[in-house]
């Protein structure tokens, strides 16, 4: 349901207040203990085969990979430089 709130339905929600439909409390907390944040995109890399390495420059970078069957695969680092050393990512090395 948060992840609902959160991204469903194209909300993209900026605050507590706009996580229509969940528990007062809950969202009491997470306006207590949460940041809400937006990610300015710094730079987008696309290499030959389509795939698109974006990043904000400080948080996080983030890989989208095409599929020859129509599908998308994302890889969403929560670092800069991760060290998870993936194949298909440059970030780990």
């Amino acid at each position: 349901m948060l992840w609902k709130r959160l991204y469903g339905d194209n909300i993209w929600a900026q605050c507590s207040e706009e996580l229509e439909g969940l528990n007062k409390d809950f969202r009491k907390m997470l306006g207590e203990h949460a940041e809400f944040k937006t990610l300015n995109l710094k730079d987008i890399l696309t290499a030959s085969d389509g795939t698109k390495k974006l990043e904000d420059g400080l948080v996080i970078e983030t890989v989208l990979i095409p599929c020859e069957r129509g599908r998308n695969t994302v890889c969403i680092s929560s670092q800069v430089g991760c060290a998870m050393n993936c194949r298909f990512c440059y970030t780990g090395r």
